[in-house]
C-alpha cells in the first residue's frame, strides 16, 4: 500500500501539468463527463474480479480519473463566477455542502448494506449518474477565444509549476503560505492517537466525523466568512484561522475528557484562512493571464514535496513518542499554526502590495450588490 501511494504521487506529479493544460485547451465539460466514467470503470473492475492485481489497476485508474477532475471542477466554477470572488467562494461552499450531505447518506446506506461489493457497485452507479448530469445539464464554460494552445513540451514538465508561479512576485510570496497551510493535512495518526489516549474505537471516531460534517453543513448554510472578512479584513481573518487551529490542537492534546474533542467541530466555522489565501492566489493569477486549469495543476505539484515527506515524518514522530508524549503531533501542528499566524502571514503581506485591498474592495462591492438585490 505504501509503495502504491508513492507510485500514485509520482504519477500525479508527472501528469498534473498535462491535465491542467488540457482543461484550459479542450474545455471543462469533456473532463467533467469522462472522469466519472473512468472512475466507474475502475470500481467495476474490482467488483467483477477481486484479485490483488485488479486493486493495482483500480488505484492507477482512479488516480488518472481524478487528476483532471478537480482542475476541471475548479475551473468550471471560476468560469461561472469571478475568480477569487465572494460568489465563487459561495459556489464552492455549496458544492462542499452537497458533497457533505452525500457523504453522510453514503455512510448511512453503506452501513446498512454491510457488503463492500454492493457499496462499490453503488459508487459505480453514482459515478455514471454524475457523468450523465454533467453531459445533460452542464454547459461548456470555456469560450473558444479563451482557450489556450496545448503546448505538450511545456505541459510535460512536472516542474512547470515553478514557471507558472514565478510569473508574479505576489504568487511567489503566497506559495510558502499555501504550503504551510496544508502541512497538517498529511498527519494520518489521529485514529491511533484517539485509540491510545481515549480508548476510542470505530464508533467514536465515526461520531467525531459525523459532527465534523455537521459543522461543514452549518458553515455552508451560514457563510460566516463574509461577516468575518468585513469585520477583520483578509489578513486578520487568516491569522484568526491559524489561532483557532492551534487552539483545536491544544484541546485535542491536553484535554482530560474525550467529549471536549467534539468542541473542535464547533470552532471550524471560524477557520477561513485557506479560502482567503486561495482568493488572493486566484485574483493574482487572473491578472497574470494564468488559466484556471494550469493554476490548479501548479498548486497541486507545489504540494508534492509535502505529500512525499510529511506522512512519513508525522508517522515516525508519533511512533517514537507515543509512549512518552503521544500528543506530540498535535503539539507540532499547533506550533505550525502559531508560526503561520505570527511569522509567515505578516512577512507574506509585506510583499502583496495592494492585492489584499483589491480583493477586500471587490468583496465589499459584492456585498453591497447583494444587499440591494435583497431589499
Amino acid at each position: 500500500k505504501s509503495m502504491m501511494t508513492t507510485v500514485n504521487s509520482l504519477v500525479a506529479f508527472g501528469l498534473k501539468p498535462i491535465a491542467g493544460a488540457m482543461v484550459d485547451s479542450l474545455g471543462r465539460k469533456p473532463f467533467l463527463v469522462l472522469c466519472p466514467i473512468l472512475a466507474a470503470i475502475a470500481r467495476m473492475s474490482v467488483v467483477l474480479r477481486g484479485h490483488p492485481s485488479n486493486y493495482v489497476l483500480y488505484r492507477l485508474l482512479i488516480n488518472l480519473a481524478f487528476l483532471p477532475l478537480w482542475p476541471a471542477i475548479s475551473a468550471y466554477v471560476a468560469d461561472r463566477f469571478e475568480p477569487g470572488s465572494l460568489r465563487q467562494s459561495r459556489a464552492m461552499q455549496r458544492m462542499s455542502l452537497v458533497l457533505t450531505l452525500t457523504g453522510l447518506l453514503a455512510l448511512r446506506v453503506g452501513g446498512r448494506i454491510g457488503s463492500a461489493r454492493v457499496n462499490i457497485a453503488l459508487s459505480c452507479a453514482l459515478n455514471l449518474a454524475a457523468a450523465f448530469c454533467f453531459l445533460s445539464f452542464a454547459p461548456e464554460t470555456l469560450k473558444k477565444e479563451d482557450r489556450k494552445p496545448l503546448k505538450i513540451k511545456t505541459a510535460a514538465n512536472p516542474l512547470s509549476f515553478i514557471t507558472v508561479l514565478s510569473k508574479s512576485k505576489r504568487l511567489m510570496a503566497l506559495a510558502p503560505l499555501y504550503m504551510f497551510q496544508n502541512v497538517p493535512d498529511y498527519d494520518s495518526t489521529s485514529r491511533a492517537y484517539y485509540k491510545k489516549k481515549f480508548g476510542w474505537g470505530v464508533r467514536e471516531v465515526a461520531r467525531l466525523m459525523f459532527w465534523d460534517r455537521i459543522s461543514g453543513i452549518f458553515e455552508s448554510v451560514c457563510c460566516l466568512d463574509r461577516p468575518l472578512i468585513e469585520l477583520l479584513g483578509l489578513k486578520k481573518t487568516a491569522q484568526l484561522s491559524c489561532i483557532v487551529g492551534a487552539a483545536q490542537c491544544a484541546n485535542t492534546a491536553f484535554t482530560p475528557k474525550p467529549s471536549t474533542v467534539l468542541l473542535n467541530s464547533a470552532l471550524d466555522p471560524l477557520r477561513h484562512g485557506r479560502s482567503v489565501v486561495m482568493s488572493l492566489i486566484q485574483t493574482e493569477a487572473k491578472r497574470q493571464g494564468i488559466g484556471q486549469g494550469e493554476l490548479q495543476a501548479a498548486l497541486g505539484n507545489l504540494l508534492f514535496p509535502l505529500r512525499l515527506v510529511c506522512p512519513t515524518f508525522f508517522t515516525e514522530l508519533y511512533t517514537h513518542a507515543q509512549y512518552g508524549l503521544p500528543m506530540i503531533n498535535y503539539i507540532a501542528r499547533g506550533g505550525i499554526q502559531l508560526f503561520i499566524s505570527t511569522v509567515v502571514i505578516p512577512k507574506v503581506w509585506l510583499n502583496l502590495g495592494h492585492l489584499p485591498e483589491m480583493v477586500e474592495d471587490r468583496y465589499a462591492e459584492e456585498n453591497r450588490m447583494r444587499g440591494k438585490r435583497s431589499s
